[in-house]
């Protein structure tokens, strides 16, 4: 017998474990001193690598778990003395008896092909529904993880006042670089919207960020060509994107190239010469920052746009710290840096009451709150992901209960088979590994479908939900939940089944006489627990919907429709050209109703706190958002002036005035009577209210409608025209030989305001997409049992039906007589439906500031309609039964 010195190569300890716990009695040493004698061989052979894969494959083909006996004892006469004085037996689950159970497994599949085809369509549907949401939870949830340094990566965010806002002064980053030792790295990044010329071609690049040279060693966004810690230390450096470099260069191999960008300076049309000094690879979907071109930030240091925002009230910038190694980042250590950065700020500027909060980078996407302002688009919601999780698991719960009741129902028909295998000495283990094998062989195939119908159905389910999932059938993601969805369903639909079955006596299997009380009652709990699930996922179908369709048609205090609007040039030649702009505008019947404002009123973003006013408590800090407009704002977008005045093209004191909603008039403890003529200060610029607006949404409906002061816009922004019917094509051709002459470098683009809207509640429509779709398949699954059950229930009283029919019976009767016994579960399930639907949808109602009411004639409505699906589905098989010739039904008698 071999044995290994302490200097020798060792094999796999799993192997050697493996082999200790599962050799055969009395044969351990035996087995395992030989095969340590051919490892000390092989190793010497063919080298420690291969010798461990052939250790570990000697292993595998010796053990044969499925023939020892359960316990097992180091002595073989020994353990036959104990095996013969207790009574048991060596298990006698063969790999010949395996096979045989697959055999009969698939026979049964093939005998009853109806039922097999409501069982594994049951199955198929719920495992399509786990599939695609499971792929769309691991995307959401997989977001900025492939970052190396993810878990040291936190975001900071702010709170001044009763605003919250993802950007920070500029001048916080090098203070904290310098007093913090518990951080490593500070990066800024501030978005912006760039012109790029490269030869002939302009490009209106919407996906930029000025940021810190230490951006590419922070982040893994994957530098392909150039140096990561020189990239973006040069002012005249850029770094691009591959799809960038393909759009601009025609290849990859952009390194060294230049491009020409038109510098953010006020009365400008100078192009600066930049260098391409990296490439990375294509921004990953599941990045929260997404970005086309990547500039330093040293090149605004020169600028107006830096002057303005290089200030510590002065919130611009996105900034994101890495931790150092040895930091441990837990609650306490967060709470206590977070005060760190309280204190540096208080001690740099006291007159700003802010608050500043730590984000872990992973927890960005789904974590952030929807007030947070002045953020990067694109974030998920973390409760529509739990959400759909649920109803992924549910979905499959209901599929799975199909199987239950459909194999317990036909239980009588496999009765004598299991009595007859009892009685030649099949244990109840035996028997409940067979029919585990039956459900596993049954999700299997389920499984096998819903892979090809997923992979169909993969494209329509991307357009609704805005990804671009693909299934990779060999990725360890894809082959984890296709087999934890296989094995979970199998367990969970064939270990019901599977106990009941196992569980009878042999005498009453053979006699036919079983006991179904139990059995029957269990039954309609399952039932009843498939439609309290149908039914919820169909109110909250039908509220979703409702709530989608009160966003639309609500009135949000202007008129919406046709209003189209063009991006002003940000920097360039902008402010000399605004005036002549207007006029041009002017001189159309198309265009003259227009107006150019410094913000769409769709979701404001901006805020200020210092505004001053008669009786303001100094106190207090209030943010309050406001907007720059002109002249013709009100009437271009159809608002309602409820005193007052619009503000003057023509008056120089107007410059200094301010026109105010009503719920900032609330604020300021005014009323509509009394507010024209109060004063209101901003820093030095003091003036008076000339008019008072109505209130409208400038924000999206989940936000009650704040104060807003609107000033009088100096500068450019959007050009907002009223387009008036059947002019349109005249009125894009007009603007655009405005813009043209006006502005010569900038690409010509135009939106609708209306589009603007629609895409602000993007997920709740998906939400009420995806929500419809898993409601009727759930109604489908549901109903696909229901059916499978009424057509067993008629075949098993086909003859009482006869009798019924010869003494008289009506078909009326004997349809109601079969569909009584399956309404009575489905009118419980709705009655425990009803408060669980409206406690789960009045919770989500609360996110909107604004929203639907819920009426008792929803759930009444629901109730009904559900009942009818169910009577129908069960009637079909009613009505053939009692249309049968009784006398077919009888012959046998």
């Amino acid at each position: 017998m071999g044995r290994l010195t302490d200097h020798q190569e060792r094999p796999p300890h799993w192997a050697h474990w493996l082999l200790s716990r599962f050799s055969p009695p009395g044969m351990e040493d035996e087995l395992q001193g030989d095969l340590l004698e051919m490892y000390t061989y092989w190793v010497k052979a063919v080298g420690s690598r291969r010798a461990r894969w052939r250790y570990a494959l000697a292993v595998l083909r010796l053990i044969r778990p499925f023939t020892w006996p359960s316990t097992k004892q180091t002595d073989h006469d020994s353990q036959s003395k104990s095996l013969r004085r207790t009574g048991r037996t060596i298990s006698t689950i063969h790999p010949a008896m395996i096979r045989n159970y697959l055999k009969i497994a698939w026979r049964n599949l093939l005998y009853d092909k109806g039922f097999s085809f409501l069982n594994i369509a049951g199955l198929a549907l719920g495992m399509i529904t786990s599939l695609l949401i499971g792929l769309w939870v691991l995307d959401e949830q997989s977001y900025d993880r492939f970052h190396t340094h993810a878990s040291h990566i936190l975001r900071m965010t702010a709170t001044v006042g009763d605003m919250q806002a993802a950007v920070t002064p500029t001048r916080m980053a090098p203070a904290i670089a310098a007093q913090l030792p518990a951080v490593k790295d500070v990066v800024r990044l501030k978005q912006a919207q760039e012109l790029v010329a490269v030869g002939n071609q302009k490009f209106d690049e919407k996906r930029v960020f000025y940021t810190d040279p230490s951006l590419l060693t922070m982040f893994s966004f994957g530098l392909e060509q150039g140096d990561p810690s020189q990239a973006l230390s040069q002012p005249n450096g850029v770094v691009i994107t591959q799809q960038t470099a393909l759009n601009y260069f025609g290849t990859t191999q952009a390194l060294g190239k230049t491009l020409r960008i038109l510098p953010q300076r006020i009365q400008t049309n100078t192009w600066d010469e930049l260098t391409v000094t990296g490439v990375v690879r294509d921004v990953p979907t599941n990045s929260h920052l997404q970005f086309d071109l990547l500039l330093p930030l040293s090149r605004l240091y020169n600028t107006e746009t830096y002057a303005r925002n290089d200030a510590w009230d002065a919130f611009s910038v996105y900034t994101y710290l890495q931790l150092a190694d040895s930091f441990k980042l837990t609650p306490d250590s967060r709470s206590q840096l977070t005060g760190q950065l309280d204190e540096l700020y208080k001690k740099n500027n006291a007159s700003t009451k802010a608050q500043f909060h730590l984000q872990p980078l992973t927890d960005i996407h789904l974590g952030t709150s929807p007030k947070l302002i002045q953020d990067v688009e694109g974030h998920g919601n973390r409760q529509y992901v739990r959400i759909f999780l649920v109803v992924a698991l549910v979905i499959l719960l209901i599929a799975c209960i199909n199987f239950m009741n459909l194999t317990t129902a036909r239980s009588a028909r496999r009765a004598k088979e299991v009595g007859l295998r009892k009685v030649v000495g099949a244990g109840r283990g035996q028997l409940i590994s067979q029919f585990l094998g039956e459900s596993f062989l049954v999700s299997l195939v389920a499984s096998l479908i819903a892979i090809g119908v997923g992979a169909v159905l993969l494209p329509t389910f991307n357009e609704l939900t805005g990804k671009a999932l693909s299934i990779r059938l060999l990725t360890p993601t894809v082959v984890g939940i296709i087999t934890g969805t296989t094995l979970l369903t199998a367990l969970v639909a064939g270990s019901y089944p599977a106990l009941v079955l196992s569980r009878f006596q042999p005498i009453q299997m053979v006699s036919g006489k079983l006991t179904k009380g139990p059995v029957r009652s269990f039954r309609n709990g399952l039932v009843v627990v498939q439609f309290v699930i149908s039914t919820v996922l169909l109110v909250g179908t039908a509220v979703v919907y409702g709530q989608l369709r009160f966003i639309q048609q609500r009135s949000i205090g202007f008129d919406k429709e046709n209003l189209l609007y063009v991006s002003m040039p940000k920097w360039g030649d902008l402010q000399a050209n605004t005036q002549t702009l207007k006029g041009l505008l002017s001189e159309y019947p198309q265009t003259s109703n227009h107006t150019i404002i410094s913000d769409l009123p769709i979701d404001l973003q901006t805020g200020k706190s210092n505004f001053d006013w008669a009786g303001k408590d100094p106190s207090t800090q209030v943010i309050i958002p406001y907007l720059l407009v002109d002249a013709n704002f009100s009437k271009t977008f159809k608002m309602k002036l409820l005193a007052g005045r619009n503000f003057r093209a023509d008056s120089q004191a107007d410059q200094a005035n301010y026109l105010v909603n009503e719920t900032a008039l609330k604020l300021m403890k005014l009323d509509v009577a009394t507010a024209l003529g109060k004063s209101i200060s901003y820093g030095d610029n003091k003036g008076q209210i000339v008019g008072v607006l109505k209130d409208f949404h400038f924000k999206p409906l989940q936000s009650a409608i704040e104060p807003l002061i609107l000033r009088f816009n100096q500068f450019g922004g959007y050009v907002v025209i009223r387009v008036q019917p059947g002019t349109l094509p005249s009125t894009i051709n007009r603007l655009e030989t405005a813009f043209a002459k006006l502005y010569p470098n900038h690409p010509f683009e135009y939106s609708f305001l209306d589009d603007d809207l629609a895409k602000l509640y993007r997920s709740e429509q998906r939400m009420g997409s995806l929500f419809n779709a898993f409601a009727l398949l759930s109604v489908l699954i549901s109903c696909l049992g229901l059916f499978g059950l009424a057509t067993f229930t008629a075949e098993q009283r086909t003859k009482e039906i006869g009798v019924r029919k010869v003494l008289g019976a009506s078909v009326t009767s004997i349809v109601t007589l079969l569909s009584t016994d399956f309404l009575k579960p489905v009118v419980g399930g709705i009655l425990l439906a009803i408060p669980i639907s409206w406690y789960a949808i009045h919770r989500w109602l609360q996110s909107f500031a604004y929203r639907v009411s819920l009426d008792w004639w929803l759930f009444l409505f629901i109730g009904s309609l559900t009942i009818l699906i169910a009577l129908v589905t069960v009637s079909y098989q009613g009505i053939k039964a009692a249309l049968m010739n009784p006398v077919r039904s009888l012959r046998g008698e």
